[in-house]
């Protein structure tokens, strides 16, 4: 399973809510703050950061309360790195638009990333109370709880979200990792079978699968399977570990691959 909380490219959410929606301004006010972000767009699109930045500051200067501007600044603040500067500005928008379930989302992730996890569940919590059935939030609460210690809360939300989304291979994973460390263990395999099958999981989360098989393989005595998942894994992996490079010529001594196991 990824050990980093946020696994996508942050995307804000970027309709045209209109200045209406908030404090009264005036039409040509709106009009120009919305000139001025989409020269801030095109811009950026052309790789000038800084008057992209000056232009959606600028638009701000004009009409402060516009969620949507926020929304961008966060956006292309966050493309160059200013993570804190783009929670701020997401923050400023989720005020401005409370019901915004994405924005809440957004800004759930970039919390967690800088290690603000109470706060990041929190805010995770309030999008998934608007749009209960939004499955990257789910995974998000899981991985959150799992990183408090609420392996049980994140068993039952990874169950949520298999039953909408039965392939998800970031729930499997996380369901198979509790069960090998329960009592019994061999549960996990059929999880992590699928998983080493679905073109849908990534070479890391394929070769995690494959990993975690071939140590339950080997806790059972099973050499050949073993030494067959770990290879499988090392084909997936740029590059082993000390400890996988052992791991993988031990299952191939043990099987009979003495000069396989020599190789390494």
């Amino acid at each position: 399973m990824r050990t980093c909380f946020v696994k996508s490219v942050f995307v804000a959410s970027l309709g045209l809510c209109g200045c209406a929606a908030f404090r009264p301004s005036t039409g040509s006010s709106c009009a120009e703050a919305h000139a001025l972000a989409d020269q801030a767009r095109q811009a950026e699109d052309e790789g000038q950061f800084e008057r992209a930045d000056d232009l959606l500051e600028r638009a701000l200067l004009v009409n402060p309360d516009d969620a949507e501007i926020h929304r961008r600044r966060a956006r292309l603040l966050l493309n160059h790195g200013d993570v804190d500067g783009a929670v701020a500005h997401l923050r400023y928008a989720i005020a401005r638009d409370p019901e915004d379930a994405a924005g809440l989302m957004d800004l759930a992730e970039l919390l967690a990333r800088r290690g603000r996890l109470p706060e990041a569940e929190r805010a995770a919590h309030e999008a998934l109370s608007l749009e209960p059935l939004h499955v990257e939030g789910l995974l998000l609460v899981a991985r959150l709880a799992t990183a408090r210690g609420g392996e049980a809360e994140a068993l039952e939300i990874w169950h949520r979200v298999l039953g909408l989304e039965p392939e998800n291979v970031e729930a499997r994973l996380g369901i198979a990792e509790v069960r090998l460390r329960g009592e019994h263990p061999e549960q996990a395999a059929p999880l992590l079978r699928a998983v080493c099958r679905t073109s849908l999981a990534e070479p890391d989360e394929r070769a995690q699968a494959f990993w975690a098989l071939g140590r339950l393989d080997a806790s059972r005595g099973r050499w050949g399977e073993t030494a067959e998942a770990f290879t499988a894994a090392a084909a997936l992996q740029p590059g082993l570990t000390a400890d996988q490079w052992y791991e993988l010529s031990f299952a191939r001594l043990k099987n009979g691959e003495a000069d396989e196991a020599r190789r390494g």
